[in-house]
Parts: C-alpha cells; sequence; structure tokens
C-alpha cells in the first residue's frame, strides 16, 4: 500500500478573504490543496512565496515520518488529519467579533490515546472526507 506522507505545510494569506488560507500540503505524491471541505492534488511550485509551517520539524523530530492516515470533517467545515495515529491536525475556523469573517487557524491535538482521546473519539464520530487517489 501506498502512504501519504506529509513532508511540509505552506501557507499564504488568502487575496479574498483576509481571515482565511491557502493551505497547501508538500506529500511525497504530489502537493495537496486545501479546499475547505476536500483535498486535491494540484501542480503547484510558488512555494517560496508562501509561510512554511515550521511546526512540522517538531512533529517529524517527534514522531518520525509523517502519514496523513484519514481525514475528516465538521458540519461547518472544520477539517481534520490524522497524522500518522498519533496526532490530529486540525485546521478550524474562530468566530472572532474583531474580524468580518471567522479566523481561520491551525491546531495540534497531541497525546490522542491519552489524555486528548475524547477529541480522538469525537474524531471518529465526523464525516469521512475521501482522500483523491495518488497519482501514478
Amino acid at each position: 500500500m501506498n502512504n501519504l506522507e506529509l513532508i511540509n505545510i505552506f501557507y499564504r494569506q488568502n487575496k479574498d478573504i483576509p481571515e482565511y488560507m491557502d493551505i497547501f500540503f508538500e506529500t511525497n505524491f504530489g502537493t495537496l490543496k486545501y479546499n475547505i471541505t476536500s483535498l486535491d492534488f494540484r501542480e503547484f511550485n510558488e512555494f517560496g512565496e508562501m509561510n512554511r509551517g515550521d511546526e512540522i520539524d517538531n512533529l517529524r523530530n517527534k514522531y518520525g515520518k509523517l502519514y496523513i492516515d484519514e481525514v475528516r470533517i465538521t458540519y461547518d467545515s472544520n477539517m481534520y488529519l490524522l497524522i500518522s495515529g498519533n496526532f490530529i491536525l486540525a485546521i478550524e475556523y474562530i468566530l472572532n467579533s474583531s474580524f468580518t469573517h471567522s479566523v481561520q487557524e491551525f491546531r495540534v491535538i497531541e497525546d490522542i490515546h491519552g489524555s486528548n482521546k475524547s477529541e480522538f473519539d469525537d474524531f471518529k464520530e465526523l464525516d469521512i472526507v475521501t482522500l483523491p487517489s495518488l497519482p501514478v
């Protein structure tokens, strides 16, 4: 079986909605673009113009190679990626009265088999997102 390895996360402010981000996941099979309710492979090579999620290095040092095991979504478009069965990478929309729209944020949920087991249990109840077919 081919595993989808997460290599890097890149993001930049969305041109249309400043509180949102354009998010790209660099994988061993190509670049996945975050589309609010789905992930799709895209040709993309403008990483130099984007911010890199540096936390990925700490997570890789702690857990080893990072694989996207499963992706789930809430009714209000929060997306949760189960990574290597060890932690959840959350992309969430947080209400904030200082802005026109919700503010989009990343959150890492660790210790999903211990102190954050309830968050992992909640994750398993969410709607699953079908990952795109791996390019050949």
